[in-house]
């Protein structure tokens, strides 16, 4: 009955995922680790590593690939042990879909005869077990590959066996795809208007599971239709929706495609200008994706373009580029895929009208029929007996009045039901909120006061911002054990503080963030405060060397493998002889002086579990009155704002510390609080923010 519970618990958490917009994968993410570490039910591990996988096939598929391969060989393990055959199947299934992943990724970069050798793996495991949902998707996966090998008449048989298997199962989305597939066939053959009805099928179906990527495939198909038939109007408002459709769900790839469509129909219409520009934008999106095919198509474009508007120049760059690329792919193995690139099309708002009206239309026919056929039936009943119609009519309206009754009854009861639920809820809610508050007490004890810091590091700015309640991002300031020698050279050390006693001061970036990051900072800052008092020392190097071996021994205690640490960067400031030592993990050191930037690289390891970890890099600085000290973590870099919304990135935040770096140091804080609320917008935040300023 517990491996039964924690099947359905996990299932369920993936189904809320798949309903939630694209900017919140980060939160489920972390819920979906948290689930893997806490579970003692290999069933529900092997499920969590799927659903992870899967999260990633858009934006990482590399470590889509990885998790799979992790999944595959937990799987193998365990169905050695002696299983019941519940968990015998469970272990089958998501095997089955491991290779099912890895398949779509190995397409996607080109190798489909590894593809279809994937596939058929899959197919094996999910018929060995009959489950139809994971056999309707892989026919429907093998139909594809072999429309691009040319073998039509195998992918429509492919095709229609996949929708046998979905209707078994009642997979109305995968079976949208199958549809769709079968009408891409017919565009290929020339035939539209069978290949229109079979896209407005599909898009149906994928509205009514609101699977938004399936809608803009299908979307995309009927804008090719328009255009093929010379509908340019009707095509470009197809792609622009699809566009728009991409940027919301964060689909790369999709929005690549729709921008290359975009820029061919402006082309058509002569509309160079925004043919260029989406031209452009298309090439951009391919490199971020590394989707060669697209790229290539993509080239073509431009260079047909600037020959159409007589850019010589441009004209020759961009063919040079396209043999390059065309003669990279062009091997015996791939060419057929190459040739045979998979359609990708768009619909516009006007096309989703016009489907609708298309199925209200064949509604409307159905109901006629069925009137005429009542009306007939009726006439015979009263041809042969008036009142034994009538004796059955009444019949049939006192039994609709007893079931009326009884559902009246039972939606009270739900209503009662479901409103005692929402009082549970909230208050479930209201413990959660209690404990998280609570948590951010216990994690405000372990960073410096307000007043330490001043008497540490007089003139310095400390620029925190938590993304939720608690934090996995924090700060630390110390003072070394250990005095050290002065030259006599520098500057009046802090108030109340040792002669020549040097300062040590971090800015620390934990795995996650919310209250599994605010757990590893507690671990963490705990692991830095016992290095400094074990080690007795000044240099950062050695600090971070011990703490990361506290911190792995923490983390290993038992078999769950966890793998959390922390990025940081760590320095130790001597104010009698202006000297700084450095030392950071993935966190580097950016120093202000004469108008210019200065940036110590950090070591591009974590202090925790690395697959190579190296011997801390330590840099000692002489510094000069009137620098500043900036220490920082990825947050405020990494956070999405401005017109575009887009990553602010670490250029902008360079320039935007050297420009604020002559201003006094507490006015600096203001300016970085107020440049954030400004790029950030109405886009929720992404991270932690942390940021260290120090003047000397």
């Amino acid at each position: 009955m517990i491996k039964n519970l924690s099947f359905l618990v996990i299932l369920f958490c993936f189904i809320i995922f798949r309903s939630v917009a694209q900017h919140d994968q980060q939160t489920y993410i972390d819920s979906l680790n948290r689930v893997y570490v806490t579970t003692k039910q290999d069933t529900t591990k092997i499920q969590t590593l799927i659903f992870l996988s899967e999260i990633y096939y858009r934006t990482k598929p590399d470590t889509l690939v990885t998790l799979c391969e992790d999944a595959i060989k937990f799987a193998d393990e365990k169905l050695k042990k002696k299983l019941s055959k519940q968990e015998k199947d469970i272990f089958i299934v998501n095997k089955a879909s491991a290779y099912a992943n890895i398949a779509l990724v190995t397409e996607e970069k080109g190798n489909l005869k590894k593809a279809i050798e994937y596939n058929n793996i899959s197919l094996k495991l999910y018929k060995s077990v009959n489950y139809h949902k994971g056999t309707a998707t892989v026919l429907n996966n093998l139909g594809k590959l072999m429309k691009i090998e040319g073998e039509l008449n195998h992918a429509i048989e492919l095709y229609e066996e996949s929708l046998k298997y979905a209707d078994l199962s009642n997979e109305k989305k995968g079976k949208a795809y199958t549809i769709g597939n079968i009408g891409a066939i017919h565009y290929s053959n020339g035939n539209y208007q069978a290949a229109l009805e079979n896209f407005i099928k599909a898009k149906v179906l994928h509205k009514e599971v609101n699977d938004i990527y399936g809608l803009t495939i299908s979307l995309n198909n009927i804008g090719s239709v328009y255009r093929n038939l010379n509908m340019l109007d009707l095509a470009l408002k197809s792609y622009l929706e699809t566009y728009d459709l991409c940027i919301k769900s964060g689909d790369i790839k999709q929005q690549a495609n729709s921008s290359l469509k975009i820029s061919m129909v402006y082309g058509l219409q002569k509309d160079f200008k925004n043919a260029e520009k989406y031209g452009l934008l298309c090439l951009k999106l391919t490199k971020e994706t590394e989707s060669t095919q697209v790229e290539l198509k993509a080239i073509k474009n431009l260079y047909d373009l600037y020959k159409k508007t007589n850019l010589p120049n441009k004209a020759l760059q961009y063919h040079e580029k396209y043999i390059e690329l065309r003669d990279s792919l062009n091997n015996e193995e791939n060419q057929k895929a190459i040739l045979e690139q998979r359609i990708q099309f768009d619909y516009d708002k006007q096309a989703i009208a016009d489907s609708i009206k298309f199925e209200e239309q064949k509604k409307a026919e159905i109901a006629v029929k069925n009137l005429e056929i009542e009306q007939t039936r009726n006439q015979k009943y009263m041809l042969y007996g008036g009142l034994s119609v009538f004796i059955l009519l009444s019949i049939f309206i006192f039994n609709r009045y007893q079931i009326s009754q009884k559902q009246a009854k039972i939606i009270s009861t739900q209503k009662r039901q479901v409103e005692h639920q929402k009082i549970l809820v909230e208050e479930k809610n209201k413990e959660i909120t209690d404990s998280i508050n609570y948590a951010k007490r216990i994690q405000k004890a372990i960073l410096p006061s307000d007043l330490a810091i001043q008497n540490l590091l007089p003139n310095s700015f400390i620029f925190y911002k938590p993304k939720d309640i608690v934090a996995g991002d924090f700060y630390w300031v110390e003072k070394s054990p250990t005095p050290t020698l002065t030259d006599g050279k520098g500057v009046s050390p802090p108030t109340g503080e040792s002669e020549g006693a040097a300062i040590l001061f971090a800015a620390a970036d934990c795995t996650g963030h919310g209250v599994p990051g605010a757990l590893v900072s507690v671990v963490c800052s705990n692991a830095l405060n016992y290095s400094l008092n074990e080690l007795n020392t000044d240099n950062p190097a050695a600090i971070l060397e011990r703490t990361r071996e506290i911190v792995i021994g923490q983390f290993s205690k038992n078999n769950d493998n966890v793998k959390d640490g922390m990025d940081i960067a760590l320095c130790s400031l001597n104010y009698n002889s202006l000297t700084l030592k450095y030392s950071g993990a993935n966190n580097n050191l950016y120093i202000a002086r004469g108008g210019k930037l200065l940036e110590y690289s950090s070591n591009r390891q974590p202090v925790g579990v690395h697959f190579k970890m190296t011997p801390f890099t330590q840099h000692e600085i002489q510094l000069q009155k009137g620098d500043t000290i900036y220490l920082f973590t990825d947050g405020y870099a990494d956070q999405f704002g401005g017109e575009n919304g887009k990553k602010l990135k670490y250029k902008p935040f360079k320039e935007l510390l050297l420009t604020i770096s002559h201003h006094p140091i507490e006015e600096q804080k203001m300016f970085l609080n107020k440049h954030f609320t400004e790029w950030k917008g109405d886009y929720e935040q992404v991270d932690d923010v942390c940021v260290i300023g120090v003047k000397i």
